[in-house]
């Protein structure tokens, strides 16, 4: 999509800016691998510059100056104070497109602290900075943090002297702008799901004549960049990698406080693993089915709801492979095995998932681990064959729907099951649908929207 708008636009005429907060507060190393995937991905796209956010402030200092190192482009922080700005972090940003100078600046609202910042270590300069970029430059854009309900006052206070505010840190995209005086206002979203795109037409003596603005939504049908999708399901697989390396040192810590040996718990070192029963619905519809109406359907989500989900002994009768490799080990990273599900009884899927259902010699027959939970401790009074039946119980059959094709006519004087035909009854008239109730004409698109920047007086304002 960036490609695409730059073939539109032209290269030359167009500014990709980042409003800021990449990073989480997440401090983890899953999370740095993370962040540093991000500034590589906004690298290839060939990001003009950053905004240092709360969240990206608020980091430490070591990591937050690794992210820094890792960035492709420039970072801007205007009003962090000469002691406050970090290292590397410029105070505003002003480059020439196209004969054109475009200067950026950022601002958080000192009014609308958030992320565990103090006012002392942000100055409220925005008046100052931007008439000095107003002097400065052609058009000037502001990135601000502030309250996403009311950033009107803020764009007052820059009228005449700022051409566009991006708001930073805001959940959810504006599909339409806000304007105050002579400032479109526009918000892109978070999670680099929309991009918000300001077009602006200037005259020959580069003065703003009027601002459109659009959110453009990246969705799943947008074409496919081959090396981003290599460079993607790589990343996928070296966080699972880590994922797994840390789910089994959390799997052997437990064990050790349990007095339990990794090597005597079943299925110690096989090849097979876990998959989770969203694999077998795939292909056993029915019998998932069946299971979702069982008592193994919802065992541990009865745990959770009589907060119980921390009581090791009601839970390894609760989930799919406890503490088994592969199998559960925390409430939190292994959702994909609450209940008893059908590899507690058929065994480790992996193989019969990877051969489509073939590998059956690699499932067990549920007799051999049934009685792994259900022994003479647990369910004294066990009946095998009544619980096998239990694991599956019956559904209620599905309605037959009714042929299709033309109605064929009943013979005289029967009647087919459900009808109350009375002597006398007719048969009531075909109804015509009513174009008015049934018919709605095709809702036009909507168009985008564009605001004069200086309309004449007199006129309503868009």
């Amino acid at each position: 999509m960036v490609d695409s708008l730059r073939a539109l636009i032209g290269a030359e005429r167009m500014v990709l800016v980042d409003a800021g907060n990449i990073h989480s507060f997440k401090k983890d190393d899953a999370a740095v691998r993370e962040a540093g995937f991000i500034l590589k991905m906004m690298g290839r796209q060939r990001y003009n510059l950053a905004v240092m956010g709360p969240k990206d402030y608020a980091l430490p200092d070591s990591l937050r100056q690794a992210m820094l190192a890792a960035s492709a482009f420039p970072w801007i922080g205007t009003n962090f104070g000469e002691a406050g700005r970090p290292k590397g972090v410029q105070e505003v940003w002003i480059r020439k497109f196209d004969g054109v100078r475009v200067g950026v600046f950022s601002y958080i609202d000192p009014s609308w602290i958030s992320n565990n910042m103090k006012a002392e270590e942000i100055a409220d300069n925005l008046e100052a900075t931007a008439k000095d970029l107003a002097k400065r430059c052609d058009v000037v854009a502001m990135v601000a943090f502030t309250d996403v309900n009311n950033p009107e006052p803020l764009a007052r206070r820059v009228n005449g002297l700022v051409d566009m505010m991006i708001l930073g840190g805001v959940n959810t995209p504006w599909m339409t702008p806000r304007r105050e005086g002579g400032v479109t206002i526009g918000n892109a979203g978070d999670r680099g799901r929309h991009i918000a795109r300001f077009d602006l037409l200037l005259n020959k003596e580069k003065k703003l004549v009027a601002t459109d603005y659009q959110v453009v939504v990246l969705a799943h049908d947008l074409p496919v960049d081959p090396v981003v999708t290599q460079l993607m399901d790589d990343f996928k697989l070296e966080q699972e990698r880590v994922k797994q390396v840390a789910l089994e040192k959390l799997r052997l810590e437990k064990l050790a406080l349990l007095n339990l040996k990794a090597a005597d718990m079943p299925g110690a070192g096989s090849p097979l693993r876990y998959t989770g029963e969203k694999d077998c619905r795939e292909c056993h519809m029915d019998q998932h089915n069946s299971w979702r109406q069982s008592v193994h359907g919802r065992t541990f989500s009865d745990l959770i709801r009589n907060r119980e989900s921390e009581q090791d002994q009601k839970v390894r009768r609760s989930v799919t492979g406890w503490l088994e490799e592969s199998g559960f080990v925390d409430r939190r990273e292994s959702s994909h095995l609450y209940n008893v599900q059908c590899e507690s009884c058929h065994g480790r899927g992996s193989e019969h998932v990877k051969t489509k259902g073939g590998a059956l010699e690699t499932l067990i027959q549920p007799e051999t681990t049934c009685l792994r939970c259900h022994d003479t401790t647990n369910s004294p009074n066990f009946d095998l064959q009544a619980g096998l039946k239990l694991a599956h119980p019956p559904l209620p059959p599905t309605p037959v729907a009714a042929p299709k094709g033309p109605a064929t006519s009943a013979p005289k004087g029967t009647l087919t099951p459900g009808d109350k035909l009375k002597l006398g009854d007719k048969a009531p008239a075909a109804t015509k649908p009513n174009p008015t109730n049934n018919s709605l004409p095709p809702t036009p698109p909507t168009p985008r929207n564009s605001t004069p920047v200086s309309p004449p007086p007199g006129e309503p304002q868009n």
